[in-house]
């Protein structure tokens, strides 16, 4: 990133109309960087649309809420009107966004700012793409493009990004020298650790309660020598049954739920020491495997990944785990053969 590429990205939004959005659901990172980075603009364009689709994950609810920041956004793009630019956040896919979103994304110009590598080519009415997967978080890039601007965030903003990193690096689990010194730069300008780490824990409610112990009646696990996979489909709270799942001893967790219109989604995460050992990347290997065949796109981290598509969720959950499988062994297995009764 260099400051001829930050100067025009301001230059080019200047008195635009600008939309500024990212993935569904938005986690803490996307929440941080699109709130942040709309800071950043300030007054550049004559008119900011936020759009968060689907609404903000209850995460980043609670950081907002928490940090007495206020931001006017929406959860559905589909009367927002003419754009002049769509910036895109945190998504390193359009089916990432909203039917509405991605209808917008092909007649608009698009700007791209991320962590993520995009599996794909950049649509082609893109016209800038920011993508450093070095800063591990795209609240990381928002702050170094905003510091090297000379834009001043408040201590608020400031500990709203130092979430997003934290929430994108495992609390620094994930670390390089680079983005040490931002966090050093951030806390040096006021952001708040503690508070940043405080509100990252998390306190689960019935309904989550619920979800795990269902999911743990419904796992199975397989055995490939001393790995362990465990497997299940639910409606809701992947994420935390898959962090369930790993707590548990799980080396890769794979966790499937139904979505509306026949549309399934699968998140799996894995363990550090699983990618170290066998350097198989969810994000790389096997969620864009996995995307195509269920007519979607799948991609994320090295230990976290995800996909989205049209198929059945019991059959998916087998899938995942038989690709994953057969990765590591590499040959085709009967997973009746591993499974652990």
């Amino acid at each position: 990133m260099n400051s001829s590429s930050i100067k025009s990205l301001k230059s080019l939004l200047d008195n635009k109309r600008v939309l500024i959005t990212c993935h569904r659901n938005a986690d803490l990172d996307a929440a941080a960087s699109v709130v942040g980075f709309s800071s950043m603009l300030d007054r550049a364009p004559s008119e900011t649309i936020i759009v968060f689709p689907e609404g903000l994950s209850r995460l980043s609810k609670k950081f907002l809420s928490c940090l007495d920041i206020d931001v006017d956004y929406l959860c559905d793009a589909t009367n927002v009107g003419d754009i002049d630019y769509l910036v895109l956040l945190d998504t390193n896919s359009l089916s990432q966004l909203s039917e509405k979103l991605v209808e917008i994304a092909r007649k608009t110009k698009i700007v791209i700012i991320d962590h993520h590598l995009w599996r794909r080519k950049y649509p082609e009415n893109t016209v800038i793409a920011i993508v450093d997967k070095t800063y591990l978080s795209t609240s990381s890039i928002v702050y170094d493009l905003a510091k090297k601007e000379g834009h001043k965030f408040n201590k608020n903003i400031l500990t709203l990004l130092l979430g997003g990193i934290l929430y994108d690096t495992k609390r620094l689990s994930l670390l390089n020298s680079k983005v040490l010194r931002l966090v050093a730069n951030i806390l040096d300008e006021g952001g708040d650790y503690a508070t940043a780490s405080r509100l990252l824990r998390h306190e689960m409610d019935i309904s989550e309660k619920i979800a795990r112990f269902k999911a743990s009646q419904r796992v199975k696990v397989y055995r490939i020598g001393d790995l362990l996979i465990a497997a299940t489909r639910v409606d809701a709270f992947e994420a935390s049954v898959a962090r369930l799942f790993l707590e548990m001893g799980a080396d890769v967790a794979v966790v499937v739920s139904q979505q509306k219109r026949g549309k399934v989604r699968v998140i799996a995460r894995s363990s550090p020491e699983f990618f170290k050992r066998t350097k198989i990347s969810l994000g790389s290997h096997i969620m864009p495997v996995i995307g195509e065949i269920i007519q979607g796109e799948g991609g994320g981290h090295d230990t976290a990944g995800g996909a989205q598509g049209v198929y059945d969720a019991d059959r998916l959950v087998e899938l995942v785990v038989k690709i994953i499988v057969e990765k590591i062994v590499g040959q085709q297995i009967d997973l009746k053969i591993i499974e652990v009764k």
